[in-house]
């Protein structure tokens, strides 16, 4: 794994019962004895993206492919 890249992690659900894989960009690589990553969610929910703040991600993008996500997306 390497900053930069996409994962896909299992995030519980708020009754911290087992939830889906969702996609994360990974941001850096936490100091210290574990291997814990600072991540960012990606979510295919655009109508919460912020202007000026949130990173939209279409298929348009010349790098989507390699993103490895399957729809529009916001970091």
């Amino acid at each position: 794994m390497k900053p930069g890249k996409v994962a896909l992690l299992r995030f519980p659900h708020t009754n911290l019962v087992t939830g889906k894989l969702r996609p994360v960009l990974l941001i850096a690589q936490v100091p210290g004895p574990y291997s814990d990553w600072l991540v960012a969610m990606i979510s295919t929910n655009l109508e919460q993206a912020l202007p000026e703040f949130d990173e939209v991600i279409t298929r348009q993008d010349y790098d989507f492919a390699a993103s490895g996500l399957k729809e529009t997306s916001v970091i």
